[in-house]
């Protein structure tokens, strides 16, 4: 079976971008989580670090979403013509 996604032949095979992002979501979602339970199971409130990276993660997500690569791609259409 062919590779689902190969950025150049002689580099390895690769995920394509769409999976590689959301492994970066799971992958954030879990670490939310994590902090989460860790406070919940030593009975303590979030600290200062856990609510400043929860705010990191949501504008991260917003930018991601506002300036995906449908966004890209229409800027550069725009300026072509």
């Amino acid at each position: 079976m062919p590779p689902l996604f190969t950025l150049h032949p002689s580099l390895p095979p690769s995920l394509p971008p769409s999976l590689g992002v959301k492994k970066g979501f799971a992958l954030i979602a879990g670490i939310a989580l994590t902090a989460l339970c860790q406070s919940l199971a030593q009975q303590t409130p979030p600290t200062h670090l856990h609510l400043f990276a929860a705010c990191l993660v949501a504008f991260s997500t917003y930018l991601h979403a506002k300036y995906n690569d449908a966004w890209y791609a229409e800027r550069a259409t725009k300026k072509g013509n």
